[in-house]
């Protein structure tokens, strides 16, 4: 018998955990149908099934806040105070703006820095926006194709 361990929250990144939930690339996409190709192109660059997660814009919020009640209260007033005072929190908070507004949030898990540049380049080639990799420590920008990719496109 499989246990119920409730709901999925894996909606990275973890402001309160920095490093817990590390080595995402993480896009922005206006609607069902790009965010479903843009799932699709990342699968058939190679990227596993469990790597790539994508997020409507209520999923997203219904992750986010799974993982709030699963805190204890000091893992809480944390999470809450990393949220406003950290970059990946305020990134978080970006992305539960975008997924309010109805849009949709592609996760690609990226080990190497081979996978962050292919995962960089589907989410580009798919018109995502706000496209961030969280690394352990850093988030990198990668809105904009590389300096040596940009005439290439």
């Amino acid at each position: 018998m499989v246990e119920d361990q409730g709901p999925d929250t894996r909606f990275p990144p973890a402001s309160h955990a920095p490093g817990e939930e590390a080595n995402w690339v993480i896009g922005v996409l206006d609607n069902e149908d790009a965010a479903r190709r843009a799932r699709d192109a990342a699968l058939q660059v190679g990227f596993a099934p469990d790597d790539v997660i994508l997020l409507s814009g209520q999923e997203a919020r219904d992750r986010a806040q799974a993982r709030q009640e699963q805190m204890n209260p000091v893992t809480k007033f944390f999470a809450n105070l990393a949220r406003q005072a950290t970059d990946p929190g305020m990134a978080e908070s970006e992305y539960l703006a975008e997924a309010d507004a109805g849009h949709w949030l592609l996760c690609v898990k990226a080990n190497d820095p081979g996978q962050v540049a292919l995962s960089q380049r589907v989410m580009l080639e798919s018109n995502a926006r706000r496209v961030k990799y969280f690394g352990g420590w850093t988030i990198t920008d990668l809105s904009q194709p590389p300096a040596d990719l940009r005439g290439a496109r």
